[in-house]
């Protein structure tokens, strides 16, 4: 497809790797990026563009790596969430930032309006991030953090029942869902 003079394609699930590495002349793709994808990327694509490979994360790196994270602020009841650019390694989560930003989060706020406010910001930040891309910049070292492991709904909403108790009394102490 093409947009603004802007060639791509939007990879799915349904989309083969090979269908998306046949349509597209990779010789000409400065970036890629991808955004809500919770598969790995193989090296071999992610060594393709000329420029960079890129991942938009919905936290604030280097905590809350994983997929779908917003889920466990939200079971965590955490105060703060946010949105990172980064770049894209075989290893998820992990390469160097390039920009991010933080937001608040409301007790009342659900796991969708935790994602929203992410992807929101995402869109500001891609912008940001190729801007200095452009200007040489490497980002700064991702390293450290926790990475939250996917867990049943049956299992978020019992940590988050308790997680919004201790937080609507002030309190700092928090059951956390399963991180490594």
């Amino acid at each position: 497809m093409i947009n603004n003079k802007v060639e791509y394609i939007i990879w799915n699930k349904n989309l083969k790797l090979v269908d998306c590495i046949e349509k597209l002349d990779f010789q000409s793709v400065d970036f890629i990026i991808t955004c809500g994808w919770g598969y790995k990327v193989p090296k071999e694509i992610i060594e393709l563009p000329k420029s960079s490979a890129l991942n938009c994360h919905s936290s604030y790196l280097p905590d809350y790596k994983g997929g779908s994270v917003y889920q466990m602020q939200w079971a965590n009841a955490e105060e703060y969430g946010g949105a990172t650019i980064h770049f894209l390694t075989d290893k998820f989560d992990s390469g160097n930032i390039i920009a991010q930003e933080s937001f608040k989060i409301k007790l009342t706020d659900s796991p969708l309006d935790i994602l929203t406010k992410a992807s929101e910001l995402t869109a500001v930040l891609i912008r940001e991030a190729l801007l200095l891309l452009n200007a040489d910049y490497i980002g700064i070292e991702n390293k450290g953090g926790r990475y939250f492991l996917k867990t049943n709904k049956i299992n978020l909403y019992l940590h988050r029942i308790v997680n919004f108790i201790y937080r609507l009394f002030k309190s700092d102490k928090r059951w956390l869902t399963k991180w490594k």
